[in-house]
């Protein structure tokens, strides 16, 4: 089950990807869901220009495979379809991960298999967790350190390699690294004062060797290190309005409405009037009020079933805690922000995974819950791909 699974959530990413990319859609930034990837396919294929702080190594984690593949083929796949194949085999590993640790934890290849689907059809998946950014990498990073605290004793050179390339692709990825070594660690009977230091530890040496990448990539591309927007465009004071539209964000990261649009003067785009994304309008009334109710109803019984199921309990409180810190930090940094959502979905998705861990007899009844659950986010995010086809399709 888990090959089939990872081979759907591979094919699914790169159909995504590949019609979109036909469409034009990745020509411009900001122009769908406020991404950037017109930057990141010309840096995966290229290699970069300039050097982002705030993304230490990435430039080596996508143009590396992709020279790579390119040489194994001899050529014969242009770069961005080679690209596009590198997002869908990240795809595929992290629906292997999310497998692994329900695999583990539950021990019911049911439960298994509805936690990737809900994963492999999250909206937040496939919109901008699915196409050539640094989120995605992100999302896997993530995923693959829940996998191991749920192997309870990994290895610290396992911890060290994810968490340097978690912090070299987006260094704010050390929250959640600082969250779920210091799970881990408790999970071993490791004091918190003494797991905090470990944790500490671990992200210093992960930024060292990130900083001498980032320093040998700037040698080898003759790149300067520059930020690729100013910070201060993204530094704000805590608002009302913000936090409003980060809750709605986190609410539906996985099952949510159709994209709303916002006035746009496109530059490849001439007919285009408006680009998809969910901010700063993204109130949907009904429409949202009942995703959002369906999330936090499956969050609720993540929670429940974590009462009662100790190997669970950790992996809940651990994607709370990166669910929180990372919308702690997007108060002050940060806008638009679906955009950001797959630094959590992860996390999102382990707490909603406990609907069918509850205890005696209401687990088929959580089981049941999560399978609905599971329909109606495939139906939702089909809604979401089906209008942003037609629109890029119309202006094409």
């Amino acid at each position: 089950m888990a090959a089939a699974l990872a081979a759907i959530s591979a094919t699914l990413t790169y159909a995504i990807q590949a019609r979109l990319y036909a469409l034009h859609a990745f020509d411009e930034y900001d122009l769908f869901f406020d991404a950037d990837s017109v930057a990141y396919l010309r840096i995966f294929t290229a290699g970069p220009t300039r050097l982002d702080p705030r993304h230490p190594a990435l430039p080596l984690f996508g143009h590396v495979p992709v020279v790579a593949a390119s040489w194994l083929v001899g050529g014969a796949v242009p770069y961005p379809v080679l690209v596009l194949g590198l997002v869908a085999v990240i795809a595929a590993l992290r629906t292997l991960l999310l497998f692994s640790v329900f695999r583990r934890v539950a021990d019911r290849l049911l439960v298994a298999g509805l936690v990737c689907t809900v994963d492999i059809v999250a909206a937040s998946t496939v919109t901008v967790g699915g196409i050539p950014e640094s989120y995605v990498f992100s999302a896997a990073c993530v995923t693959a350190m829940f996998w191991l605290v749920a192997r309870e004793r990994a290895s610290p050179s396992s911890w060290l390699l994810v968490a340097t390339i978690a912090i070299g692709v987006t260094v704010t990825n050390a929250i959640a690294v600082a969250v779920l070594a210091v799970t881990a660690l408790r999970g071993q009977g490791v004091s918190l004062r003494r797991a905090g230091a470990i944790a500490v530890g671990l992200i210093g040496l992960a930024l060292l060797i990130d900083g001498a990448v980032a320093a040998g990539m700037a040698a080898y591309f003759d790149s300067p290190v520059l930020f690729a927007d100013p910070v201060h465009r993204f530094v704000h004071r805590p608002r009302l309005n913000d936090a409003a539209e980060l809750a709605w964000a986190i609410g539906h990261t996985l099952l949510a409405p159709a994209a709303t649009s916002t006035p746009y003067a496109s530059i490849t785009h001439p007919q285009a009037t408006f680009i998809f994304g969910y901010g700063p309008s993204f109130v949907h009334g009904w429409g949202s009020l009942w995703r959002a109710a369906a999330t936090a109803l499956l969050v609720g019984l993540g929670g429940w079933a974590a009462a009662c199921h100790a190997r669970y309990r950790q992996l809940y409180a651990a994607g709370a805690l990166v669910t929180v810190a990372n919308a702690s930090l997007l108060l002050v940094y940060g806008r638009r922000y679906f955009l950001y959502t797959p630094h959590w979905e992860p996390a999102l998705v382990v707490m909603v995974a406990g609907a069918a861990l509850l205890p005696g007899r209401l687990r088929p009844l959580g089981t049941a819950a999560l399978a609905v659950f599971a329909v109606l986010t495939a139906a939702s995010t089909a809604n979401i791909l089906g209008d942003l086809f037609a629109y890029f399709a119309a202006v094409r």
